[in-house]
């Protein structure tokens, strides 16, 4: 993993060039999430948030050292509550630990004051403006995800004074980190920082529930008294528990309705799912979060066999 202050060059130098040129970069092929995650493209920040804004580059990038896969996005001229911006840069890191994705947040306000004075005087060079001072504000929590920073860089010009927002929100072990850079006079701060992190933490919970790729699955015998086995299917983004609902549903599959206590994964078939067919819903549970799938229903239950004639 880069250090808190090779992380915000980075980030700065993407931010500057953005600026600059406005150039559109294609998704990088040789990258993408890893196995067993959603894609990280949805989660992003994107120009919809931010009505008359375009998409500068977005895709994914080569990962540090110890994250997983990483997905970045820039964003030109985003307005934020009232505020123009030049930019707005948002990075989705997915780590292999918490501890890992903690990293930054712990580390951006030291990295940040390391780093002022660079990303000043590169900030200046790419844009022409004459840059008097840098000024590194208080780190302050965002109130969002599992752990979150922000800090304002303020830098002064002869047109006023520009600030630069660093924010980062972790939810679970993956970190959101945002930075964006107002117009001289433009106020921005803290409260815009929690507007996107809010954003931000929203679309990353949902979108890294526990999706479904392949419906479950019913084995068994289908007759009265023999038992049936529910298979989870295909998940991604690594569920770590299931639960288990067989529900009895009409001739054509439809208007089911849950069996009570039929909750385990087994299921042995009952005298009254004669004339009924059988489905279950599977529940899968990680650390986002909570989501369902269906299987398709079996074929009818047949009548119980009569007892042999005595």
């Amino acid at each position: 993993m880069r250090g808190a202050g090779g992380v915000l060059s980075v980030v700065c130098c993407a931010l500057v060039a953005a600026l600059v040129v406005g150039a559109s970069a294609a998704a990088a092929p040789a990258y993408g999430p890893p196995a067993g995650w959603a894609d990280l493209a949805p989660l992003a920040l994107t120009s919809t948030d931010f009505p008359g804004s375009r998409i500068a580059s977005q895709g994914y990038v080569k990962p540090d050292t110890d994250s997983l896969v990483e997905y970045d996005r820039t964003i030109l001229n985003a307005t934020i509550a009232g505020k123009r911006t030049f930019l707005i840069e948002n990075d989705l890191d997915v780590f292999k630990r918490v501890s890992d994705a903690d990293f930054l947040i712990a580390a951006l306000p030291l990295g940040l004051q390391l780093e002022a004075t660079r990303i000043g005087r590169e900030y200046g060079k790419e844009t022409g403006l004459k840059i008097t001072y840098t000024k590194v504000g208080k780190a302050q929590g965002l109130g969002v995800g599992n752990d979150s920073v922000a800090i304002v860089l303020h830098m002064g010009t002869k047109a006023g004074e520009i600030r630069i927002i660093f924010a980062v929100a972790r939810v679970g072990s993956l970190d959101s980190l945002i930075v964006f850079a107002g117009l001289p006079k433009a106020q921005l701060g803290i409260t815009h920082a929690k507007l996107l992190a809010r954003t931000s933490v929203s679309r990353i919970r949902s979108g890294l529930l526990p999706q479904s790729t392949a419906a479950p699955t019913i084995t068994g015998n289908l007759a009265v008294g023999q038992t049936l086995t529910a298979g989870t299917g295909n998940w991604l983004n690594f569920p770590v528990t299931y639960t288990y609902q067989w529900q009895r549903c009409d001739a054509a599959g439809a208007n089911c309705v849950p069996i009570p206590g039929a909750t385990a994964q087994t299921y042995v078939i009952a005298p009254g799912d004669a004339g009924f067919t059988l489905d279950v819903v599977v529940g899968a549970t990680n650390v986002y979060g909570s989501a369902s799938a269906t299987s398709a229903p079996t074929g009818v239950v047949p009548p119980e066999s009569p007892p042999p004639a005595g």
